[in-house]
Formats: C-alpha cells, structure tokens, sequence
C-alpha cells in the first residue's frame, strides 16, 4: 500500500482546492487522466469529480485505486486477445470486485466501460452482447 502522494499515475488524481481531491477522465489524450480512446461527441472531454482527500492508494491484480473517507476509485485496462470481448469483461470485472470487495467501499457506484466496435455483430454474437456475458459471469 502506498502513501497518497505515491499514486498510480493512471487514475488521474490531482490536488483540488480545499484539501479535496478530483479524479479526471478525459477522452482526448492527457498526461493528467486517464484516457479513453473515444472520439469526443460533445459536452466537456474531461469529466471530474472532487472529493476529500485521498488517505491511501495502491494496485491490485492490475487495479490501481485510491479511497478516500467517503469513497474509492479505481481504474484497469484489459487487453482483448483475439477479439475475445467477452473473456476481457469477465476478467476486467473480476480484477476490479477482487481490488474493491475487501475494502471499506466495495459496492460499485459508476462504471466506465469502454471496447472498441462495441455494437459489431449480429445476435448472439454482437459484442456488446458478448461483453454483457462476460460481466454477468464475473458479478455471479
């Protein structure tokens, strides 16, 4: 466990004014956010929360987090090998329940997914369809 000034680069925390912090996710490239590979629709790129300090942070089973008083944060990339969606969500859900469940806030609030092409196929087959099988395997 490291100390809140040793932080995984990746989850994008950065001082906020008030002794808070503020967690940023951007989806244009940026060495402060963790980015997303999607192109920008409309709105604002970055989206940021703040919240009270960060008292410790770390990196389980390739999930950075960091928690704070009142909540957690955290943040993995998953490789999809061989356009297997559905063996990258199952293992992208079960690294971030194994880094959540035993801390003090192991519910899931909001979740960012993002894999490219999600809507390609047809049926059974259709990616996003293959994604929703594989997050179900890995929350059961």
């Amino acid at each position: 466990m490291s100390t809140p000034t040793d932080l995984p680069p990746r989850l994008g925390v950065v001082p906020a004014e008030a002794g808070g912090a503020l967690l940023r996710f951007r989806f244009l490239p940026d060495a402060n956010a963790l980015a997303v590979p999607c192109r920008h629709l409309a709105g604002p790129a970055t989206e940021s929360w703040v919240a009270d300090a960060v008292q410790e942070s770390g990196e389980t089973v390739g999930a950075a987090w960091a928690h704070g008083r009142h909540y957690a944060m955290a943040a993995l990339t998953v490789d999809e090998h061989e356009g297997d969606i559905e063996a990258a969500a199952r293992c992208a859900y079960e690294r971030l329940l194994t880094a959540v469940r035993p801390s003090a806030h192991p519910y899931l609030l909001r979740i960012w997914n993002y894999f490219a092409r999600i809507n390609d196929g047809e049926g059974d087959a259709e990616r996003y369809r293959r994604f929703c099988v594989g997050r179900a395997a890995a929350v059961d």
